[in-house]
Formats: C-alpha cells, structure tokens, sequence
C-alpha cells in the first residue's frame, strides 16, 4: 500500500559555517526542507485532514529564519552541516508530532535538487513505504539518475540504494525482508523495531551479571574479604540494623556497645547501611556473605547507569564495555576493596544514573527527568551528605561549562535548583547530623586534608599499581589520554565532560592543596573524595562521542581495559594464601592479639589502644563476636559525643602520660585495658614500662600478664557493672588546656572554654585554675571575677600563649601584662626560676616548622610583670616567663612550656612545671568505685544508683530525654541515688521535620511549575 499523508515543502532562509562553526566560513542558503507527514494511530484508516500542520511547523521555523544557525539552540553546541541540521531537525519535529498523534516519516533537506539529504528512523521507498526496520540516515552524494524499485528481496534493495548514489549502506541480514505494513494500532511495528536493538541491551545486561558473578565468587573463594579499613565497621552497623528490625526496631537510634554509647545512624548515612543490611535477609543472617552480594549490587547498579546511555544513544557495545570497567577501574575499586568506603562505594554506582536523567532533561527537555534528579540526589545525601556536597560541587562544575557552550543557562538552573531541594527533602536526616558530635564543636579534620592530594605524575604512574601498591591513588593514564583527545578533537557535545573531568583531576595536585587549604568548607575539599566524579564525566562524553571511527574507539576501548588489569590484585589471592573460614580466621586473628583473652575477663567494657591501626576489626569483633562487649573505642570517632576524651586518652598513649590514661580508662567504664606492645613509643621499654604498670595500679588496676604482643590490664571489683564519685582540686579550662590535664591528670578538663559559663560559686570548688586558649564576654568583669577568686585563696594560673586579644589595644593583654612574642632555634635557652637553673631538651620536629634545617619554636614571653619567679637570657636580654602582679595568687606563664614538654617529653620542663604549679604527675583526683544497676530496653535506660553525682561512663547524647535529675560531666552522664529512667527519642525532629516538608512542599511546586513551562514550550513549538 503506498503512502498515505501529507508532504510539506518549507523553505529556510539562514547561514551556517563548517564542520566547527568557524566565523571565518558563514553564508547564507535557501534550505528547501521536505516533511513526510501522516496520522499516527489511523495511518490505515481514513485519513484525518490537519489544515493547521503547515502553519504550525512554519512558526517553528521562523527561529531559524534569517538568523545564524550557530547562535540558536541546539546548533550552539553542534555542526551546522546540512547533515547535522537534517538530524537535529527531524529528531526535533517527529518528538514535537508524536504529541499530536502524527508521525514524521521522512524528511529531506537540500541546498539544491543534486544533492538531497535524507532522514528517516525507517528505510523507505520512494512511495515512503518501508523497506527496513532499522533506524538509518543516508546522503545522497550524486545526482539520481533513477530511481530505485520496490523490491522485495535484501539484496535488490541495497544494489539499487547503491546504483542510485545513496552511498555505502550496511544492511543487515535478514531472513525475510519483505516490507511490512503496519496494524491498525501500530504496535506490531514498533515491537519489531525494538526487537535488535532490546537483545542486544539484554545480551549486554547478561555480560553485566556474568561479570558481577565472576567478581563475587572470586572474592568468595578467596576468603580474605572484608579487607578494607572501613568495611567491618559498616558491616557491623548493618548488622545492628538487621537484628534489630528482626526484634521490630525499624529504625534503631543507640548503640550501648560504642564509644560509651553511640548515636548508629546520626552522622553514618542510613541507606548504605539498611541496602546492606537488606542483603543480609537473603543470606539469612550471614553478615559476611551479605557483603559478598553488596559487592555484587555495586557492580551491577553501577553498570546499568552506562547501559541506560547506550540504550538511547545507540550505542550498547561501548555501554557494555564501560558498564563492567566501572566497577573496576583504579580508583573505584580502591574505594570498595582498600578503603572499604561503601557509601561513597554506592553513590559512584549510582552516579551514572544521575547523570543520565541531568543528560536527558537537558537534551530531551522531558520535565519527567527532573523528578529522578530530586530522587537520586535526595538518595545520595543519605547515603553520605559529604560526599554528596562534593558531587553537588563537581555538577556545579559541570553546568556551568555545558551552559557556557550551549549559550544557554535555562535548564541548568533548573537542575541546580533541583539539587539543593533535594538537601532539603533530606532534612529530617541531615539536619540532625550537622548537630553535635566533633563536627559541631569546630573540630575539623583539615590537618588529614594534606593526604587527598597527590603529585599530578603519581596520580598518572601506572607502575606503582602494577607493583602491588593497592592504597595508592592512581587516576588511570588511559582515561586521561581520552580526555586530552576529546578537549582537543571532540565537538560541544562531549567537550564540557572531559573539561569537567579534567578540572577535577587538576584539583588533586599538591598545589591546588595550597589554595583549598584556606578556603571556606575547606573540610569538603578533599579532592581525591571527587575522582569517581571526574570518571563519570570521562566516561559519559566518551560514550556521548559519536564521530569517533570504530577504530579510534577499539584503541580507547583496549587502553581503558589494560588499565583495569591490575585491578584483580584487590580481589584475587593465591590459592596458597586463600582463607577458608573468614570467622574461624578472625578468631585467630584476635587470639593473636590478645582480644580474646580480654573480652574474656571483662565485665563492663574494655579499651584496645592500637591507635587505629587494627582499622575497623578491633571494634567489630569486640563488639559483635560472641562473647559480646562494650568498647571505648569504635569506627568513626568524629561522630562519638567521647570524640574528646578519645583523642585525650590516644595522646596520652602516646606521649606516655600513664597516669592519666589509667585514670580516664576509669572514668570511662573500663575495667580491662589491653595495650599492644608494637604501638608503644620509642621509650616504651625499661623504666617507661615500670612506670606504665605503677600507674595502672595506682588506679586500681592489676597487671595480668604480658605476651609477645600486649600488655593486658584488669580491675578487679565485685560489681558487675559499676560508675565513678570523683573529686578534682584543680581544673583546666580553654581549648588547649587540656595538655596541662595529660601532664598533672588532677587537673580536670573544664566542660567550656569561656570562662564567663561558669559560676564563682562553681569555680571555689577548686584548690587551683589553669587557663589557656580561653575565651570571655568582657575583659573587665572576668578581671574582676579572676581577682575574686585570688583573694578567697584559689590559685590561678594564666597562659599568655593563648589568652585572648584586648580588642581596644589589639594587644594580648590582660591585667597590664602583655605577650610579646620570640622565637627559639633548636633548644631553650637555659631557664631561671626562683634561684634554680634548668637546662631543657631540644625541641620536637612534629609541632613547628623549619627554618634553614634548625626547628624554629614560636612562643611569647612576658612584658610589664612586676614579680619575676622565672626567666631566660637571649643575646643578654632577660625574657621573663614566669611571675606575678599585685594578686600573688594570680600567675602569668610564658614560653609554651608545657606543650613543649608534653611533645618532647622533656622530664627536666617537667621538673619545672610541677614546681611552678606545685603538683605531681603522679597526683590524681580522688576517685571511688560504686555499683550501678544499667539496663537497655529498647528505647530506654534505666539506670539504679546507691549514691548522688554518680558517674554513668554513658555518653551524654543528646537524644537522652528524662524527667529525672541528670547532669553532664566531661561528655559523661551524671546521675543520683534512685532509679533514673531515660527515654530515647529523634534528635532535632521537629526541626527536620519542618525542613523536610518546606522541602517536599517547594519540590511539588517546582515539579508543577517545570511541567507547565516545559509543556507551554513545546507547545509553542509546534503552534
């Protein structure tokens, strides 16, 4: 049957240049454009007569008239060949018609009548009946001579397409190729359209499980999974979550057996940790398989993203190659495997989706594609919202230089403002965790950023990865080769990813450090986090580059494998070092180090301190392994409300200040403390560990026993579960007093640093205060409050290395006495204090910097004291150090002595110190010991205590609600004598609540207004 529709002749008066655009070349044409036109759904029916088509499709053209093509919409960041505007044409008018129930059979596009271009999404005859099913645009280079017949065989087809000058056609062969036509519904043909292109998408899908399959059972029989340093902590989080939902907790808030107790999912995105714990429902309850199967899920989820751009773009075979390299190309591997990163291991998975639906919104207009934006990127913030706030600046990147070429920021804007929604519909999460733990007291981790940035040559040195350095950061020097090819060959299509991709990659090297080091939220600009992004980009414009020859795309192809190779190193083991029973291993393992025989006498909780370096195991098996028991420490510290009093007790540690640790074990609940002898300082052998057992005992713990690896430490008390009634004479109060607490542990760490938070009443308690890196309301009232503290007796110690600036002098002063500062090269000079010498230890390399190879100690020493007790001779001028004014009681301290003294562990700075501050290091608070009764119920606590201001060793979190009498002692709760009943309940839920549906709210409104605006766009389109 022949064709049955309208034929439209439109004519195009516009200029246009060469393959890119070049000014140089422009001139204008008279484009004659031919539409093949017909009524979708009654194609066979009677025809319905649309008067209208003609003069809707002329104002669509009429942008187009008389204007440069190059400066209007899509032709900003495409050819303007006659060819590049055919395609770009009919894609553009047959999705406009398809709205209309009208499809565009064909159109044609000609300068003049020799040489005619052809589009069509079917091979039509020249009665516009269709010969071929596959989607196909031809040229027609040569005059037509002929015309070619209808014809009901392949061959005859494609010999008169040959002879009639349509070029090099490929035609598939088929078995029949008889021309069909097409039902009355039109969905016969529209399946068998699909048919090729959807076995090729599930032949691709199959290698995509295939792979994931291989990958999984490697790694099963290898048995040395899970090997990351953060793998075992979310495995166990998850498993919490697991048996928890098992007990009808849907979403548990406490964890008794961290940190002292522990919020599970405020600062740890809850998605990652519910997938895997999801996947534990399919190994019934087997944690370490269910990690097998997340592996599995990263593989395969991240795969389909790449897929899904193949699917549309035609382009399935490159999809499938790239969709198995992801998962294990350098640096998302490491992630996985070394790093054991899941969360950010299941943003990278889910990355190419995002990029898609961004792709697809852009370039399809579909308003549809905003809504997966919004869930995606809502998705993401749970799964970490730092990383996520690192992929909203790396799309930041990227719509801003795909807008730059398209010359056109409508949509972009649209997408940007869809992502900060998406922040926002997260509220009932995030805003919870942007409150307290580490984060919300200022504690930044900036002093790791150094280590996210590399060397530009490392980052592209394959050969460290190919030696078996497994944690080194390695970009892929095959990705960078295509990226350099596409800025440089590519068109604007393709060119704003690989520019994108490359500006990333630029902001790992060691200078870029420099830069971001000192910028704002400088804490999400840990550059190597951004890699996988860099990646994803790279590898959309690649597949998006469709003008590459096949064999361009081979070579690509074959460089991006090679360099994939290494990556089995991360998951593949000699059968001679496979495991066969990870448990049964990890039993081993923790026999090895003594674990074992610590859970084993433990009754209330123990400390490890391995200083991290066992990574996420300690805190896993201790905590999860039968017998199960409660631990110091945990995975995540910066989330702990103890962050505080872990990093205290860890500089102990190391700087061998026993008598505090043991003290603060204590205080935290430990009745065993294990100490692994290979984590002991240099001096940590002799004398230092005579001293180490003196001061456990001087706490009350007995010394069991040592092996070749630990030294294992026990309480021994009756009570079963037990708090602390302490003491303090002294306190300490500001930011970085607390070095004064490590040296003199009698000494307590002041819960502020503003000294204006506490009372007088509050502070008279004490025998002595020490001040350093405070902070005050008013200069003149806290004078008067620390000399009202002088005269009643109370001793008070002032350091001027860090008191506050006198905002009238800009000076930092206080009571007349000013901090003038010095610097020292190497060493002190010696130091005088009340008619006795003292000659002090070099400095420390870690503090300060250098200068000419000599260690250059930056301190203050005293101007305008009255009463010198201490001073030092440089170039013969006295510095005065130490001494008094008017208030003997009131002393002023200078030079950094107890730093330098806590760093170098120079014993004779401490022979001063404790004459200066009349103390011992020896001296600590009076501690006692006393029974309690604790019992987790669920979202309860019920505590039972004998006695008042009793010391918990429970964390004071927030999410901690009673009606009875609690108080907080250094991130510790305090209760008295009775029963205290404590009700767990959503931190901050009112206010995420409020966020999360102003969120949802504005995203409805914003979803409604883009379907008009789209819908109103398209329609003017057409009309």
């Amino acid at each position: 049957m022949g064709f049955r529709g309208y034929k439209f002749r439109f004519e195009l008066h516009a200029s246009h240049s060469g393959l890119h655009n070049s000014l140089k070349d422009q001139h204008f044409h008279n484009f004659t454009i031919i539409l093949y036109i017909s009524n979708l759904e009654t194609m066979y029916d009677e025809l319905i007569l649309y008067e209208n088509i003609e003069s809707h499709i002329t104002q669509w053209m009429d942008q187009y008239q008389n204007r440069h093509l190059g400066d209007v919409g899509p032709f900003q960041y495409n050819d303007t060949t006659i060819e590049s505007i055919g395609e770009i044409f009919f894609t553009k008018i047959q999705r406009d018609l398809k709205n209309l129930e009208l499809e565009l059979l064909r159109l044609e596009i000609f300068e003049n009548p020799t040489r005619i271009y052809s589009v069509s999404e079917k091979i039509l005859d020249n009665s516009v009946n269709e010969l071929r099913l596959e989607p196909v645009s031809f040229n027609l280079d040569q005059k037509i001579e002929k015309e070619f017949p209808e014809t009901d065989v392949q061959e005859e087809v494609a010999a008169a397409m040959a002879e009639s000058g349509y070029g090099e056609i490929s035609i598939e062969p088929l078995e029949s190729f008889v021309p069909k036509e097409k039902d009355k519904t039109g969905k016969n043909m529209e399946a068998v359209n699909n048919k090729y292109k959807v076995m090729k998408l599930l032949a691709a899908f199959t290698l995509l499980l295939f792979g994931a399959g291989v990958i999984m059972y490697i790694i099963k029989i290898s048995g040395s999974y899970p090997r990351g340093s953060d793998t075992l902590c979310h495995i166990y989080r998850a498993d919490f979550i697991y048996n928890s939902f098992k007990s009808g907790v849907a979403y548990p808030l406490y964890d008794s057996r961290w940190y002292n107790g522990v919020e599970i999912m405020r600062y740890w995105g809850p998605v990652p940790l519910y997938v895997l714990a999801f996947m534990e429902f399919f190994t019934n309850g087997n944690v370490l398989d269910a990690y097998i199967l997340f592996i599995g899920l990263l593989v395969v989820l991240g795969g389909c993203g790449w897929l899904l751009f193949g699917w549309k773009n035609n382009r399935i075979g490159i999809a499938a190659i790239l969709s198995l390299l992801w998962f294990l190309y350098p640096e998302n591997i490491r992630v996985v495997i070394t790093d054991g990163n899941l969360p950010r291991a299941l943003i990278s998975a889910l990355v190419p989706f995002l990029l898609y639906c961004i792709w697809e919104f852009i370039n399809e207009e579909r308003w549809h594609f905003i809504i997966s934006i919004i869930f995606l990127f809502s998705f993401i913030g749970l799964c970490h919202v730092g990383i996520a706030a690192m992929l909203l600046f790396s799309l930041l990147i990227f719509i801003l230089i795909d807008s730059a070429y398209r010359k056109n920021f409508k949509l972009h804007k649209y997408i940007l403002i869809g992502l900060f929604l998406s922040f926002i519909n997260g509220g009932i999460w995030i805003v919870p965790s942007l409150h307290g733990g580490a984060v919300s007291k200022g504690e930044s981790t900036n002093q790791v950023m150094k280590y996210f940035f590399n060397s530009v040559f490392d980052s592209l040195n394959p050969a460290y990865r190919m030696q078996g350095d497994l944690e080194c950061f390695y970009y892929g020097i095959s990705i960078f080769i295509i990226i350099i090819a596409g800025i440089l060959l590519g068109n604007k299509k393709v060119k704003p990813g690989f520019l994108s991709a490359l500006l990333i990659f630029f902001g790992t090297s060691k200078s870029a450090y420099f830069i971001f080091s000192n910028l704002p939220f400088s804490q999400f600009l840990w550059m190597i986090r951004f890699i996988p992004f860099s990646l994803a980009f790279a590898f959309m414009s690649f597949l998006m580059w469709k003008n590459l020859k096949k064999s361009v795309i081979g070579i690509m192809c074959i460089l991006l494998i090679l360099d994939t190779i290494p990556a089995y190193q991360y998951i593949f083991v000699k059968e001679e070092y496979r495991i066969r029973d990870v448990e049964a291993s990890q039993y081993e393992k923790a026999d090895t180090l003594s674990i074992n025989e610590a859970k084993e006498i433990t009754n209330q909780r123990m400390a490890v301190f391995d200083l991290s370096r066992y990574g996420s195991f300690a805190p896993y098996y201790i905590a999860r392994m039968n017998p199960k028991v409660q631990y110091t420490f945990g995975a995540g510290w910066e989330g702990a409300k103890t962050a505080t009093n872990i990093v205290q007790i860890n500089s102990a540690f190391s700087g061998g200040n026993y008598y505090y640790l043991f003290d603060r074990c204590l205080e935290l609940g430990n009745d065993t403390v294990l100490i692994p002898i290979e984590f002991l300082n240099e001096n940590g052998t002799g004398a230092r560990i005579e001293e180490m057992i003196r001061a456990g005992e001087k706490s009350g713990y007995r010394f069991v026993g040592q092996n070749n690896n630990s030294f294992l430490f026990h309480l021994d008390n009756d009570f079963k579960s037990f708090g602390t009634i302490v003491e303090y004479d002294c306190i300490a109060i500001g930011d970085s007093a607390r070095s004064i607490s490590l040296l003199f542990p009698v000494f307590k760490e002041g819960n502020s640093s503003n000294i204006n938070d506490y009372t007088i009443e509050e502070l008279r308690k004490y025998n002595k205060i020490y001040l350093s890196g405070f902070t005050y309301g008013d200069k003149a009232e806290t004078e008067q409050m620390l000399s009202e503290l002088a005269k009643s007796g109370i001793k008070i110690y002032i350091d001027m290395n860090k008191i506050p600036v006198n905002m009238k002098t800009n000076r930092h002063e206080l009571f007349g006495v000013c901090a003038q500062a010095i610097s020292f090269q190497e060493i002190y000079p010696n130091i005088h204090y009340k008619n006795q010498k003292y000659k002090p230890k070099e400095f420390s390399n870690e503090p300060e910097e250098k200068e000419n190879s000599l260690i250059t100690w930056n301190t203050v020493y005293l101007d305008g004291i009255k009463n010198i007790d201490g001073y030092c001779t440089l170039n013969d001028m006295d510095l005065t150090f130490s001494g008094t004014m008017d208030n003997p009681n009131i002393h002023f301290l200078g030079l950094n002595l107890q730093y330098h003294a806590q760093i170098s562990r120079d014993m004779e700075i401490m022979k001063l110190l404790e004459e200066i501050l009349e103390e011992s290091k020896e001296d600590l608070p009076q501690r006692a010991i006393v029974p309690l009764d604790i019992e987790f119920k669920g979202d309860q606590i019920v505590i039972d205590s004998q006695y008042d201001n009793v010391n918990t060793s429970l964390s004071f979190i927030d999410i901690f609600h009673t009606e009875d009498t609690v108080m907080e002692e250094n991130n510790l709760l305090v209760v008295n004598n009775g029963r205290t009943t404590i009700n767990l309940k959503y931190p901050y839920w009112l206010e995420g609540f409020v966020v999360s549906s102003i969120g949802i709210v504005f995203t409805i409104i914003f979803i409604i207004y883009i379907y008009k605006r789209m819908n109103k766009r398209k329609s003017v389109s057409i009309k």
